[in-house]
């Protein structure tokens, strides 16, 4: 499940999470939205001023509004399942929030996690 640490921060529009392999950057305006690497999951909105969904979410369930984009990238649909990652590894968790009203409206949380099968 991800989540926010703070149950405050719950009220942050996500716009995009992606679970790719560490070394991977997760698609932006500065990189023209390409992405090469191992897309584990990966879930946005189709529009990022309009729509947002929020966390917590279980990875691999899509929240309302939310698409999953994996294909887009070169993952499969729905996702990697976890217990298909056979070795002990580190996953990068990456969630883009928009707000608005803030004058850096699009921020980043990145996340390393250790995953063992």
């Amino acid at each position: 499940i991800f989540d926010f640490e703070k149950p405050e921060d719950r009220k942050l529009g996500v716009i995009s999470l992606y679970v790719t392999a560490v070394e991977d950057s997760f698609p932006t305006f500065e990189n023209n939205f390409e992405f090469t690497g191992t897309p584990y999951w990966m879930v946005s909105i189709e529009d990022p001023f309009g729509t947002s969904y929020s966390l917590p979410m279980t990875y691999g369930t899509l929240p309302p509004l939310a698409l999953d984009v994996g294909e887009k990238y070169g993952g499969p649909a729905g996702g990697v399942l976890l217990k298909e990652i056979k070795e002990p590894t580190c996953i990068k968790v990456s969630v883009i929030t928009f707000e608005p009203e803030e004058e850096q409206s699009f921020k980043t949380s990145t996340y390393l996690l250790t995953h063992r099968p």
